[in-house]
């Protein structure tokens, strides 16, 4: 039964990793919805926008050389790339991402199985141990029976 709990203690670990699971979905979301965004950019040569200035404030304001962005490459490190440059990166990113996730549900799905597979066997053990149990009380009881009649 130790095995069934660390497996199980193991699976609560991972219940974490599958909320991490969740994180990686919503950014493959959000890595989609801009890369439909990047891709539609270069399209035109300026784009109306509502600028945000504070936390409740708009004002009106226009996007320039929309063909150019600032690319994170990790670790605040920045290059400056094309839209197609772009999409190419967001493109192996959303690889990585997918990567990712089916990883982990395949890490899941292992130790599900294996914590079925320790609670059948202990179970499995639990029931022969009762039986052997059983059985040796069974044998026991005519000796016992002979030592109470045997004269003293």
């Amino acid at each position: 039964m130790r095995c069934v709990d660390e497996i199980s203690e193991d699976i609560q670990g991972r219940w974490k990793e599958d909320k991490s699971c969740l994180i990686c979905r919503r950014h493959i979301h959000d890595n989609k919805n801009l890369l439909k965004l990047v891709q539609r950019f270069p399209d035109e040569i300026s784009h109306d926008v509502m600028v945000p200035f504070g936390k409740a404030a708009f004002f009106p304001g226009c996007l320039i050389r929309t063909n150019e962005f600032l690319v994170l490459l990790g670790e605040r490190y920045y290059a400056e790339r094309t839209s197609k440059q772009t999409v190419d990166i967001l493109h192996r990113r959303g690889k990585v991402l997918d990567s990712q996730v089916d990883s982990l549900k395949a890490v899941m799905v292992d130790l599900k199985a294996e914590a079925s597979f320790f609670d059948s066997t202990a179970t499995e053990a639990a029931i022969h141990h009762s039986w052997t149990f059983s059985m040796i009380l069974k044998r026991q009881r005519p000796i016992l029976m002979m030592i109470k009649n045997m004269p003293a």
